[in-house]
Formats: structure tokens, C-alpha cells, sequence
């Protein structure tokens, strides 16, 4: 059994016949299971970086195992994204994918990784300096001073 089908497609659930793995197991304990289910997926990452795969593809990868820890750690919400966003069995098939089909990167690629980093950096930045502008407002406020 393969390192990618042990996280994510090992049991099956009979009555809906949906399958999950040990990942979503993992997610169930707050913290500690996202963080091991984030490490075991980057073994298959590391793998990507040591056959030497397009940067491109590593940071697709890097982007699916990203979404999975972060949407995990949210109480009971990531709990269910983890029993539906297979991280691993993803990254294996865009790693099956590229070696069936090897092509330079495309500008969809390109989009992702700009949508991604507008994502994870950008709106965060935003996001904060509204909040502490927000914060300081309201400081100026209580005193009188606005």
C-alpha cells in the first residue's frame, strides 16, 4: 500500500462508499494531528525536490498539502475538509501526471502560483492593516482624540 493511499484512501466507508484515510484520523486530534499529517505529506514533496521536478509542480504540491493543514486546524470544519481534500493523492497524480506527460509549465500554472501568493501573502497583509487601523481608531476614539 502506497504512502499516498495509507493518508488518504485507505478505508471505505460501506454504506456511502466513500473512503478516507489515515490523515482524516489524524486531523481528528486538535493540532498535533495536522502537524503529523502535514509531515508525513511532505515526504512525498521531498521526493518531488530529490528527482529534481519542476518548481512548478513542488509548489502546487507545496500549495494542496498548505490548504490541507490550514483548512485542518479549524475545529470541526477542517475535520470534515480532511475526510474530502485528499492533499496526498493529489500531489501524486499531478507527480503521475507530469511524468506520463512532461511539459514545460503553462500559463494557468502561472495563475495559480499569483492567485496563491496574492492568498497566503498579500490578502493577509490587508487584512492586518485594516484590523490594527481598525484598533488604533478605536484607541484615538476612547480618548477623545478623534
Amino acid at each position: 500500500m502506497t504512502l499516498s493511499k495509507v493518508m488518504d484512501n485507505a478505508i471505505t466507508v460501506p454504506i456511502i462508499n466513500k473512503r478516507f484515510g489515515l490523515d482524516a484520523i489524524l486531523g481528528l486530534i486538535p493540532y498535533v494531528g495536522d502537524l503529523a499529517g502535514a509531515t508525513v505529506g511532505s515526504y512525498i514533496i521531498r521526493q518531488a525536490l530529490r528527482y529534481n521536478m519542476p518548481k512548478r509542480l513542488v509548489l502546487r504540491m507545496l500549495a494542496n498539502l498548505a490548504i490541507d493543514s490550514c483548512v485542518g486546524v479549524i475545529p470541526f470544519v477542517g475535520d470534515l475538509f480532511d475526510f474530502g481534500f485528499k492533499a496526498n493523492a493529489r500531489n501524486i497524480k499531478l507527480l503521475q501526471e507530469h511524468l506520463e506527460h512532461p511539459k514545460k509549465g503553462s500559463r494557468a500554472d502561472t495563475c495559480f502560483l499569483c492567485s496563491l501568493f496574492f492568498l497566503m501573502v498579500v490578502l493577509p497583509v490587508i487584512l492586518m492593516a485594516v484590523v490594527v487601523t481598525g484598533i488604533i481608531l478605536g484607541i484615538l476614539a476612547a480618548v477623545g482624540k478623534l
